[in-house]
């Protein structure tokens, strides 16, 4: 609705996302892949049109739930502050220092909620990030861990998240792909065709709108770094939402 959506059309966007397979996957039993979601969607709605102090504190708790509730986060919140970034590039200059220190609150309070989490986690565990990934391992001590058992959870790791390749061919053949060859990326059923089929549409739609730009933006690094991580569908349900916005905004 925030970009021009009616009700009705905001209740299919709903049921478009609620048909999604791998988004269901990723929502109930032991993930919380769904709620992370959320948080990193939060952030995105409050964030990029924040102007007040109250307004950029909760971009900056929004974004510490999302870094505490999944590790990933971590990289969400890099994607949600590189837009912080662009809004404050776009900022006129008279009001840049101000919009500075609104966006450096919301950084220390993003930090400040999501800390405990990983402090805790080096306290118990020996390492802010349990168990530790890839190339991760080396700069901490995991408890409860044997060497055997760390390899082969980095060896899943890698099996599981390498998708249908990292080359530029395989980035821009991810549309298509994450929409026909779910299996690759454990989707467990996929996500549907309305972001293939409708979402460009939505996208040409509302090239001039300034919130749609920062949407997109975000959709972008944040499927560019999980591209470069682990494929994982479940991983990258907030930019199928963000799809089916659009979808239903190229339908209209």
């Amino acid at each position: 609705m925030r970009l021009g959506l009616s009700p009705g059309q905001g209740w299919w966007v709903a049921a478009i996302v609620a048909t999604m397979p791998a988004v269901y996957v990723g929502s109930h039993a032991c993930f919380v892949d769904g709620r992370y979601a959320a948080f990193v969607l939060a952030a995105a709605r409050i964030g990029f049109d924040a102007e007040r102090w109250q307004e950029w504190a909760a971009f900056g708790m929004f974004c510490g739930l999302a870094m505490g509730t999944k590790y990933t986060g971590l990289l969400a919140f890099f994607a949600l502050a590189a837009c912080g970034v662009v809004i404050l590039a776009a900022t006129r200059h008279g009001d840049r220092p101000g919009s500075a220190r609104k966006f450096g609150l919301a950084i220390a309070i993003s930090c400040a909620v999501a800390s405990p989490f990983y402090i805790r986690n080096w306290i118990i565990l020996g390492c802010p990030i349990y168990p530790p990934p890839p190339g991760y391992a080396r700069f901490c001590a995991p408890k409860y861990l044997s060497r055997e058992a760390m390899e082969q959870f980095h060896e899943y790791i890698r099996r599981r998240g390498v998708g249908l390749g990292r080359g530029v061919s395989a980035f821009l053949k991810l549309p298509f792909n994450l929409t026909y060859h779910t299996a690759n990326f454990n989707g467990a059923g996929g996500i549907g065709l309305c972001p293939l089929g409708l979402a460009p549409f939505g996208i040409v739609a509302l090239r001039r709108n300034n919130f749609a730009r920062l949407l997109i933006l975000l959709a972008f690094l944040l499927l560019f770094l999980w591209y470069l991580t682990e494929q994982e569908s479940r991983f990258l349900i907030h930019v199928y939402v963000i799809g089916a916005v659009f979808s239903v905004a190229g339908w209209n």
